[in-house]
């Protein structure tokens, strides 16, 4: 992460050895991905998996149901897959901050994603855990 150099073809590479992105909340209520597909289209034909905590937490904002709304719209036409493992009821009330990430961190292990987030604890924690992570300042 420290190199500073840039490294071709990425996405391609990434999406060939994994193709599962892995957002947290601060990423979807920022809208990240979508602005990214609708522009540079780095994240184009990954799957987004949005752990039920991710939705949980996202019905607390409008940005947040905007960018699923915007994710829906752009898998309906092909770009992207999206899975939405688990439900919502799932998911207790008052979870912790750290409880909640946890949770998402257990969603990127299970399907051996990369974990995109714009948190930076939920950054040292991801990459502690030897994670390969997306960081959006």
């Amino acid at each position: 992460p420290a190199c500073n150099k840039f490294i071709e073809d990425v996405s391609m590479t990434l999406s060939y050895y994994c193709g599962y992105i892995i957002p947290d909340s601060s990423v979807i209520l920022r809208g990240t991905l979508s602005k990214d597909l609708e522009s540079g289209k780095f994240f184009e034909n990954y799957t987004i998996v949005i752990p039920p905590v991710v939705i949980k937490e996202r019905d607390k904002s409008p940005g947040g149901k905007a960018e699923l709304g915007r994710l829906a719209k752009l898998a309906a036409m092909g770009r992207i897959k999206i899975e939405t493992p688990g439900s919502v009821e799932s998911v207790p009330n008052g979870l912790t901050n750290q409880e909640r990430d946890e949770r998402i961190i257990s969603s990127v292990l299970e399907y051996n994603g990369i974990c995109i987030t714009a948190d930076n604890t939920m950054k040292a924690q991801s990459v502690a855990k030897n994670i390969f992570t997306i960081f959006v300042s």
